[in-house]
């Protein structure tokens, strides 16, 4: 069941390489149907006439002969009439040629379809009489030869739209074609269609592998006029995006750090100012006012974090021993976390690595583990844990807090969000962070709940394994 879904899904859902097969197709009906059409114009319904000069030739020399013997002269023209209905049209409704047949004025024979009213006007013209009888209207050409006096006239009925309708509906005259050269068609129309489109598969496959922060101009520029323009458009998009973002990071990273010493110099002032104040009530004040401080420095230094991260230098990028630095991290966090009453504990089997950017990866553990100290209840556990999962390097945070709604956990690694019923202090930073450093890492990372009321976050962090770095023994 599952398969003829998939099936049903591919075959719906709309692909340019069908589209051009499509319209190719549609392309060679119409040619074909026009062609018909034309071909069954009464112009060159016509000029088939000529082509009758051997029939018209016999005709004429067996009905001189059998002059004398006017039944046998009869039945011969009428079998003569009834061939000559069955090789031209005779598949066709209406269509099939008659004939009139002359000896100097006197009426010989004559189709018993046609009205009695049509007479020839002219001879080796191309000639439409039509019956005031029945409004009938008949292509005409009338042959005589040197020193005869027979003459005969072949005439097709001008069936106009009827003639279209019935060929068509005629078997073996339109649809067989069709249904019979349409297959054979389809593997050189796809064929073509797809060799057409490799340059554009390597526009695509190049689009495909770069990273998110690779707004580089594309190296792959086809000769093809459309496409070139395609990738012209794109590549001017990129500049744009690229200056645009620069533009933005120089901003911020100047305006945090513009702010980072008035903000120190006014944390020294206050904490100063709160050592001389005795008024409880200005003891407070000078309290938040602190407060505010911090929470304005620790936005800076997101700030600041936030713009290192956005692109890592090839340079910077080293091998890192994981296992290590969540020691060092959490020995540094652990003073946090003993102000809340929460314990951290580091589960990890051996020393893992990753070649990376050591400062953003600080960046990652100091934000995922602050997280969870801050949103932990006291006397609660924050658990580390760090294990190899085939090729990668498992990073795991574990806290008892309230968690993240299923439906905020994408939204929440967008700069400056926060739950709307976050009763916590933050910028909105921090998980916005750790989402540059993982995608520069190539890694992946999951939010989930560890409890089934929805209660404890879990967020894991996969980051590709690296082997140990090679040290010179001695001796």
């Amino acid at each position: 069941m599952n398969i003829i879904k998939s099936c049903w899904r591919w075959l719906l859902r709309p692909t340019l390489v069908r589209r051009l097969l499509f319209w190719q197709m549609l392309l060679l009906i119409l040619v074909w149907s026009f062609s018909l059409m034309y071909s069954m114009t009464d112009d060159n319904v016509g000029s088939e006439f000529p082509k009758l000069n051997h029939s018209y030739i016999l005709l004429t020399e067996i009905a001189e002969q059998l002059a004398d013997t006017p039944d046998k002269q009869q039945q011969f023209i009428q079998r003569f009439d009834l061939a000559l209905q069955q090789d031209y049209g005779g598949d066709i409704p209406g269509f099939a040629y008659r004939i009139i047949v002359w000896n100097g004025d006197k009426l010989l024979y004559r189709s018993p379809e046609l009205p009695a009213d049509l007479h020839y006007q002219q001879i080796e013209q191309f000639e439409t009489l039509c019956s005031p009888s029945d409004n009938s209207c008949w292509n005409t050409y009338t042959r005589q030869q040197p020193e005869s006096n027979i003459r005969v006239t072949f005439l097709a009925s001008k069936l106009g739209g009827f003639l279209i309708y019935s060929t068509i509906h005629t078997k073996n005259f339109y649809l067989l074609p069709l249904i019979t050269s349409l297959p054979l068609l389809l593997f050189p129309a796809w064929l073509t269609v797809y060799l057409g489109l490799r340059p554009l598969n390597k526009v695509i496959h190049e689009i495909s592998q770069r990273g998110p922060g690779n707004l580089n101009a594309l190296l792959f520029r086809p000769k093809h006029k459309e496409l070139a323009t395609i990738v012209d458009s794109i590549n001017i998009l990129l500049h744009r995006l690229r200056t645009s973002n620069a533009r933005e990071r120089s901003f911020i990273a100047d305006a945090a750090h513009e702010l980072r010493t008035p903000l120190a110099a006014m944390h020294i002032h206050v904490e100063a100012l709160g050592q001389q104040v005795k008024d409880i009530r200005s003891g407070e004040l000078l309290t938040g006012i602190l407060s505010s401080t911090q929470r304005a420095t620790r936005l800076v230094s997101q700030l600041l974090n936030l713009m290192r991260n956005d692109v890592i230098d090839k340079v910077s990028i080293c091998s890192i021993d994981l296992e290590t630095l969540l020691q060092e991290r959490l020995a540094i966090l652990s003073n946090l976390a003993w102000q809340k009453g929460i314990e951290l504990e580091l589960l990890s089997e051996q020393s893992l690595f990753i070649d990376g950017y050591r400062e953003g990866v600080i960046s990652l553990i100091d934000n995922l583990v602050e997280n969870a100290i801050k949103y932990s209840p006291s006397e609660s556990t924050v658990t580390v844990s760090l294990q190899k999962t085939d090729n990668n390097i498992e990073l795991c945070v574990k806290d008892q807090g309230p968690g993240i709604p299923p439906a905020l956990r994408e939204r929440v690694f967008s700069r400056f969000f926060r739950a709307p019923d976050q009763s916590e202090n933050g910028s909105g930073l921090g998980l916005a962070i750790v989402h540059a450093v993982v995608l520069q890492h190539q890694g992946a990372i999951e939010l989930t709940n560890r409890q089934l009321d929805g209660s404890g976050l879990k967020v894991t962090v996969l980051l590709p394994a690296a082997l140990p770095p090679v040290t010179d023994s001695i001796g």
